[in-house]
């Protein structure tokens, strides 16, 4: 085929990959409150990148929707993407450590500046989430 998948074990794996993907399409739509919404093509891309590029986990993704959403006041999957590109680069991978980078924020920024809605009870919040899926 033009795909490439000319053996019972590249169709398999095609499959494989298919369904993983949907799975995660669907953790990431409950996770933003997107149950009855279909994602677009471009959403669907940003959402393979996260799980098959930067390896990370619904956790992260969901603290980095909550950072988007307290920062900018609206879901933007480019700016999910640019704040998981950052852990991933960085080398985060869990909630902790997202929180931890979080709250010591940039060189010279004030505490007041820093968002308080990171706080231990979202990272309770976020690991029990993480736990039930």
């Amino acid at each position: 085929t033009s795909d490439g998948i000319d053996t019972y074990e590249k169709a398999e794996a095609h499959i494989k990959r298919i369904t993983e993907r949907e799975s995660n399409c669907g953790l990431v739509k409950s996770a933003f409150g997107f149950d009855q919404r279909v994602l677009s093509d471009n959403e669907k891309k940003y959402i393979n990148k996260w799980f098959e590029e930067y390896k990370t986990n619904i956790a992260l993704i969901k603290l980095a929707y909550n950072r988007t959403v307290d920062t900018i006041g609206k879901v933007s999957f480019a700016y999910i993407d640019k704040i998981l590109f950052e852990w991933s680069k960085k080398g985060i991978t869990t909630p902790e450590e997202a929180l931890k980078e979080m709250a010591e924020g940039k060189p010279g920024e004030s505490r007041e500046q820093r968002k308080a809605s990171y706080e231990i009870d979202e990272l309770e919040t976020l690991i029990s989430y993480s736990s039930l899926h």
